[in-house]
């Protein structure tokens, strides 16, 4: 296991840098860890971020014991732990591959995800691509972005699923997350790295290469209400202005929508429900249905997002 301090000797090529924060939860740590050393594509390195307290980081070194001495794994202290986004932000500091991804300590890859989504970068020349996901909830398990090959437009805002595992891209040595979030930040991250490159579309395995398992969202600091809906309108004040007005209102509802939920609105659930169905077609009765769901005592647990 090499330590923060390594020096970069190590040549980029085609190597793929993991990014994986940990906090909390050690007990998880070696599945995900262990989807990461199955990858088919055989030149990467997993940077593990202990987010950890001092006094907790005793358990995620007994969790990487397996590991220890393998060279693809590199382990790392974020000095200050605050949240995902800083920690991901200590990864990126020390990342070495030409290509740069991410995992949560809770979730899995598939084998082939890092080989398929380089191979659809090189085929497609995009800086940038993303892939499926099937999230885990009790013994329901739900498929994003399965059928689509391409996000453009309106739908980089309101459709693409940019969680921080789906998201692979070229290494930008100066990109870093904004620790500012304490949700939604990787969907920020997405966002600014579109126009960062000035993309116009970002291509998309359509597969689920991640398995997300959900947590109890009282134990994740990025389901609470608060922090989600902070997030949702610091992304609104930030990006929207770049598509149409028609996307506008179509996010503007769902944020609506979900203050209401939460109680911390000025109208009714119902009028802000009629805007999202509105604004954004038949579709959006999922979106409707899974947000109303989670906020339920009993049911909220096992609802996907």
């Amino acid at each position: 296991m090499l330590s923060e301090t390594k020096e970069r000797t190590v040549s980029a090529g085609e190597k793929i840098t993991v990014i994986m924060a940990t906090r909390a939860r050690p007990h998880l740590l070696p599945r995900a860890v262990a989807s990461v050393f199955a990858q088919t594509h055989p030149d990467f390195e997993l940077l593990v971020v202990d987010d950890n307290p001092p006094a907790d980081r005793a358990a995620t070194t007994v969790a990487l014991a397996p590991w220890r001495d393998d060279p693809h794994l590199r382990y790392l202290v974020n000095a200050d732990p605050c949240n995902g986004a800083s920690a991901r932000n200590t990864g990126l500091g020390f990342a070495l591959g030409e290509w740069v991804t991410f995992l949560d300590d809770d979730d899995t890859y598939e084998p082939m995800k890092l080989a398929r989504q380089l191979a659809l970068a090189r085929a497609t020349g995009a800086p940038l691509v993303l892939c499926g996901l099937a999230y885990h909830a009790g013994m329901r398990v739900r498929r994003r972005q399965c059928r689509e090959e391409r996000f453009a437009g309106g739908d980089l805002l309101v459709r693409a699923q940019a969680a921080a595992p789906a998201i692979f891209h070229q290494r930008v040595d100066s990109f870093r997350f904004d620790a500012e979030f304490f949700a939604g930040e990787d969907a920020d991250y997405f966002l600014r790295l579109v126009e960062h490159w000035s993309l116009a579309s970002v291509p998309n395995v359509p597969a689920p290469l991640v398995h997300v398992f959900q947590q109890d969202p009282a134990l994740r600091q990025n389901t609470r209400a608060e922090a989600v809906l902070r997030g949702q309108r610091r992304i609104w004040h930030r990006h929207s202005v770049r598509f149409s007005r028609s996307v506008r209102r179509q996010l503007a509802a769902r944020i609506w929508y979900a203050r209401e939920i939460e109680g911390r609105g000025f109208g009714s659930l119902g009028k802000a429900a009629s805007w999202v169905w509105r604004t954004g077609g038949p579709g959006e009765w999922r979106l409707l249905a899974n947000l109303f769901l989670r906020r339920l005592p009993v049911l909220g647990r096992w609802m996907s997002v």
